[in-house]
């Protein structure tokens, strides 16, 4: 069964309860890409929206009746990162997102610390953040390699009582002077009480997941799960795909606007009238241009700031089929 996009994703939006926290998706094309960024805008200001993206550009995958497109990827993009949209490069890497957006709080800041037993681990962790955009403000902590609970524990607690600190990213290895699972413990105890994100990584150790679920902060109604990666970039990638989001959902998104006296009937039938003639578009005369600007003058008096350019217009407009007519038209700024 083939669904738009958009009616899905508005549908998700509805029906979707405080019991569902991510929202994760595989993409092969957006359909109508201004009702796309709308309803996803809309759906990413409650819950993280993940997506993956085809590499269909151009092309189609074997079996599949997405409509081919040549609109380079870049665009596509630039639409996702507006609508506070996480973008994945895989399915793995929507996985790793998700797993730090369903146990974890939302990242107040891109301020990082690091603890660990490996100077070398927490050098690769440190060089990964300030790629991501995040800044390392505490550590690298290197702890000695025989390090006791009380140890971790204390180093752990410490990052997280930092006023500094915005997240915190722990990595161990073997050998330690405690079991591989009371380690995970002290690590999950130690973020107990604080609303900061955490992601840990074991490399060479005993599988910890199951101890870390079960000692988990009950908060809301719900466990706090720092979630364990099989290395430590992956925690960081996901870490800074969170700070990212987290960052678009508080910022300003200004007031949407609906500027009285603008008669978007009259404009259509101007539209309709010029396309049924033309159905292939073509550059309105002088007289057709100074009616269809008549019935969005109020536009113009309300945002005087805003150079309207003929996509901006068009959209903003809500004009149907503006890439038919789009490309015909000259530069309304000009």
């Amino acid at each position: 069964m083939l669904l738009r996009l958009a009616r899905l994703l508005d549908t998700f939006g509805r029906l979707l309860d405080d019991d569902t926290h991510v929202v994760g998706m595989y993409l092969e094309s957006s359909g109508n890409p201004r009702k796309f960024s709308r309803i996803a805008r809309q759906l990413a200001l409650r819950k993280p929206v993940i997506v993956v993206k085809s590499k269909s550009v151009g092309m189609v995958p074997p079996g599949h009746r997405a409509r081919v497109t040549h609109l380079p990827e870049s665009t596509f993009y630039a639409m996702l990162d507006q609508a506070g949209v996480i973008r994945a490069e895989n399915l793995h890497d929507l996985l790793t997102v998700a797993r730090l957006a369903i146990g974890q709080p939302l990242p107040a800041g891109n301020r990082v610390a690091i603890v660990g037993n490996s100077a070398g681990t927490n050098a690769l962790i440190a060089a990964h953040c300030e790629a991501g955009g995040l800044t390392v403000t505490r550590g690298p902590k290197t702890l000695p390699i025989l390090s006791t609970v009380d140890t971790v524990s204390a180093a752990v607690q410490a990052a997280f009582n930092d006023p500094n600190v915005d997240s915190v990213v722990t990595c161990f290895i073997p050998p330690m002077r405690a079991s591989d699972r009371d380690v995970a413990r002290a690590i999950t105890h130690a973020a107990w009480g604080h609303n900061k994100p955490c992601v840990t990584s074991f490399l060479g150790m005993d599988p910890v997941d199951e101890v870390v679920r079960r000692s988990g902060e009950h908060v809301g109604g719900r466990r706090r799960i720092i979630p364990v990666y099989s290395t430590p970039l992956d925690g960081v990638r996901a870490l800074s795909a969170m700070t990212k989001y987290a960052a678009w959902r508080v910022a300003d998104h200004g007031e949407r606007v609906r500027p009285v006296g603008m008669d978007r009937v009259a404009a259509l039938r101007i539209v309709d009238r010029v396309l049924e003639a033309s159905p292939q578009g073509r550059r309105l005369d002088n007289d057709e241009a100074r009616e269809l600007l008549a019935a969005y003058m109020r536009f113009f008096e309300v945002l005087p700031n805003m150079l309207a350019f003929e996509r901006t217009f068009f959209v903003h407009a809500g004009i149907p089929r503006e890439d038919t007519i789009a490309h015909k038209m000259h530069d309304l700024s000009a």
